[in-house]
C-alpha cells in the first residue's frame, strides 16, 4: 500500500492548509522583532507593565 493510499479522502484539495497572520499580527511580531534586535525593555517589572496605560489603537 502507497502512502498516498494509506491516507483518509479529504476531497480534490488534501493538502494541509497554511495560516496566514493577520495585519495586526504581523505588526506585532514586526515590533517584537524589533524590540529583540534594539535590545531594548519596554517594561522593568510586571507591576510597571500592568500600571501603564493602554496606546491608543491597542486593544
Amino acid at each position: 500500500m502507497t502512502e498516498r493510499s494509506a491516507m483518509p479522502h479529504a476531497g480534490a484539495d488534501s493538502s494541509p492548509k497554511q495560516k496566514v497572520p493577520n495585519a495586526e499580527t504581523r505588526a506585532a511580531m514586526a515590533e517584537a522583532d524589533e524590540i529583540v534586535k534594539a535590545g531594548r525593555v519596554r517594561f522593568a517589572t510586571v507591576e510597571e507593565m500592568f500600571e501603564a496605560p493602554e496606546e491608543p489603537g491597542r486593544s
